[in-house]
């Protein structure tokens, strides 16, 4: 064989066992991906195993979560169960009288009064007023004696509108055959004679008058037989009368006899009533609180009430807590002697012995809790160790702690007796330095109080009152500044007091005129 075939089948050799390399390098390559492959298929197992495990842990806790929710919910719904049922246990015995309570405040306040717009029989009805009156001052008369007029007709058209036959007496002082008792009386409400008190309250404040706007010939009016009526108007102008139609509050009724009859029940104590002031001839002034409402106002009260005294009260607690005061409701009906809370005061329940007996002889009436209250401070103030504790009073008069307005269950929407316990509370401040001694007390004219300390005293001094004068500048106003309080105020030489707004005392002083000149003159303003 010749040397060149020896050498290429040496070399096609070598080439053979180089592709037996080749091959088996390859069957191990691939061997190896093949383990690599399983093992990544392995992991991929095992990470989908605690994916599938943690998913299904997580859903065991979420059921677990959801089970002690409705587990606790469970719990509450049985807690509160059994409180509403323990609440219901407990508010039973009591929701009859608490329902009573919330009848008995449910009477709608009377409707305001439409004031008519003036007609020409109006205006010279007016005119003839003046000239009766001998006025010379028809500038400021005129639209006083105006607002007289239009409520006198407001209150004729809300009687008739309540189904009354009413008669305008007083206008028939202009007619050809005129009416004689129209010196006498107003209004003729189904043969009733009605008196008409009308006062204008302040700009500034709706809740208070200082006088009535009547015609003078009126205010000596002192007829026995004859009912007055309270109305209480704004304060406008002759041509915002004429323009559009006003309202006005109706306060409600009283006689003479009925006054009298006020008096008497306090007679004998510290408190002397008079609706006059101290001087000779003087008009007679009614304070709100003196009017009060027909017994066809309260038709819910007087179901409620009636029906309270068979009720029994368990739980005062209860009734607090659902803002409800029983006390007011037993006081209301007399039936307090065997209803009284253990939390009462000694104080507390002489007012209400001493206001029972008076009930018993007036009746229910917003005047006798007005000047029971009055009394009562009074009789606190002569005692040294006393404290005045303005919420002994509301928890006796008020049956809810939301409403003010119905003390004892009467109307009182100029809320007399919150402003009464408004101004007890200043002067029971000043008592320590001003008031000592004090032993007799007047109530007179509107919600004046005088006072002595003995009967030798000359003279009596002014310890709560409003200012009746008027201020002058910028326009010409009723001053109104109430309250005034000794010991806050200053107390003038003729024993009123002094008005730090306007500097009034008493048009009589002569003091007065010298002290508002002074002041004038200290302003710039001549």
């Amino acid at each position: 064989m010749a040397v060149t075939e020896i050498e290429s089948l040496f070399h096609q050799g070598g080439d053979f066992q180089h592709l037996r390399r080749s091959v088996f390098e390859q069957e191990q390559e691939q061997e190896q991906d093949r383990a690599l492959a399983l093992e990544q298929v392995r992991e991929w197992a095992k990470t989908a195993q605690v994916r599938a495990d943690a998913k299904a842990a997580e859903e065991a806790e979420t059921q677990r979560i959801e089970l002690e929710k409705i587990r606790a919910r469970e719990a509450r719904e049985a807690r509160k169960a059994a409180e509403i049922e323990k609440a219901e246990r407990r508010l039973l015995p009591v929701k009859e009288f608490i329902d009573s309570i919330h009848r008995a405040l449910s009477d709608p306040f009377p409707a305001r009064l439409l004031l008519p717009t003036p007609v020409r029989a109006d205006s010279e009805l007016i005119r003839e007023w003046v000239r009766h009156d001998g006025s010379d001052d028809k500038t400021s008369e005129s639209p006083r004696l105006m607002s007289a007029r239009l409520a006198e007709r407001g209150l004729a058209g809300f009687f008739e509108a309540r189904g009354a036959s009413v008669e305008d007496v007083s206008g028939s002082q202009i007619a050809t055959h005129p009416n004689p008792d129209w010196k006498n009386y107003d209004l003729l409400v189904d043969q009733s004679p009605i008196d008409v008190k009308n006062a204008r309250h302040f700009r500034d404040n709706p809740n208070r008058y200082v006088s009535h706007c009547v015609a003078r010939f009126k205010q000596a009016r002192n007829v026995k037989a004859v009912t007055i009526a309270g109305v209480l108007s704004d304060y406008t102008t002759l041509e915002e009368m004429a323009m559009s139609s006003n309202t006005a509050l109706f306060l409600g009724m009283t006689t003479l006899a009925d006054q009298i009859k006020l008096r008497e029940a306090f007679s004998g104590g510290l408190l002397e009533i008079n609706f006059r002031d101290s001087t000779a001839g003087s008009p007679i002034l009614l304070p709100p609180w003196v009017f009060q409402y027909p017994e066809d106002f309260y038709v819910e009260r007087n179901a409620a009430l009636d029906k309270l005294p068979a009720l029994q009260l368990l739980d005062w607690e209860l009734c607090h807590e659902l803002g409800v005061t029983p006390l007011p409701a037993f006081i209301a009906t007399g039936t307090a002697h065997g209803n009284l809370p253990p939390s009462l005061s000694p104080s507390q329940a002489g007012f209400i012995h001493r206001f029972e007996i008076r009930r018993q002889f007036m009746g229910l009436q917003l005047p006798l809790v007005f000047v029971s209250v009055l009394e009562h401070f009074l009789m606190e103030l002569q005692e040294p160790a006393a404290e005045f504790n303005r919420d002994h009073y509301e928890a006796m008069l008020f049956a809810t702690t939301e409403d003010r307005s119905r003390p004892l269950f009467l109307f009182d929407q100029l809320l007399t007796v919150v402003h009464l316990l408004v101004s007890l509370s200043t002067i029971w401040g000043a008592r320590n330095t001003h008031l000592v001694g004090f032993t007799m007390f007047r109530l007179v004219n509107l919600n004046i109080l005088i006072g002595k300390r003995s009967a030798r005293d000359g003279r009596w001094l002014t310890l709560l009152a409003y200012c009746g004068d008027w201020l002058e500048k910028p326009t010409r106003k009723p001053c109104g500044t109430t309250p005034l309080v000794l010991g806050k105020h200053v107390s003038c030489t003729c024993g009123k007091l002094i008005c730090p707004n306007c500097g009034s005392c008493s048009s009589r002083c002569p003091d007065r005129a010298k002290r508002i000149a002074a002041n004038r003159e200290h302003s710039g303003d001549e």
